[in-house]
């Protein structure tokens, strides 16, 4: 099952970096950061940039979630393990299906392709393919769309990268 680890939002990967540094990870599990890919404008151009797909989490897919608790203690950075009162939480069935349904390889989420038609933005392709209804906002200038879902008992909004065809 898996089972989701708040940090601290933008040290993800250095909490990741202590967690496979310190435990033993190969009896324990596997954490993941799922990842997705968004345009960022510089100088020279748009370029492709990774970001977490749910800042301030990781996952963890494991057997033993009462060893991941007390294995949690020896990493230096702040890390909770999500629980309600003395029982951990795992990740419901839907809200797994819902984000591996936006993973590609490498538990990463792609951009979406995409067109314009007048003032609409339709999606071609990708992740967002299908999930139209639950785009809330796509910043144009940003090649961004914003998603609204509830995940771990509340409203989380997510972004998600989309690219322009002709």
């Amino acid at each position: 099952m898996w089972y989701v680890i708040r940090v601290e939002s933008r040290k993800e990967e250095e909490a990741l970096f202590f967690m496979n540094k310190i435990l033993d990870m190969d009896s324990l599990g596997r954490a993941f950061i799922p990842k997705v890919i968004r345009k960022r404008k510089y100088r020279d151009g748009w370029h492709d940039k990774l970001l977490p797909f749910v800042p301030g989490y990781i996952f963890f897919e494991t057997d033993d979630p009462k060893r991941l608790f007390f294995e949690l203690k020896k990493v230096p950075k702040r890390t909770t393990l999500l629980r309600a009162e003395e029982d951990i939480l795992a990740v419901s069935r839907e809200e797994e299906d819902f984000i591996r349904s936006f993973l590609g390889s490498d538990d990463t989420v792609e951009l979406s392709l995409v067109h314009k038609e007048g003032d609409r933005v339709v999606i071609d392709s990708g992740p967002l393919s299908g999930k139209e209804v639950m785009i809330k906002k796509i910043w144009s200038h940003k090649r961004t769309a914003l998603i609204s879902t509830k995940m771990f008992g509340r409203q989380m909004e997510l972004k998600v990268g989309i690219e322009y065809i002709s």
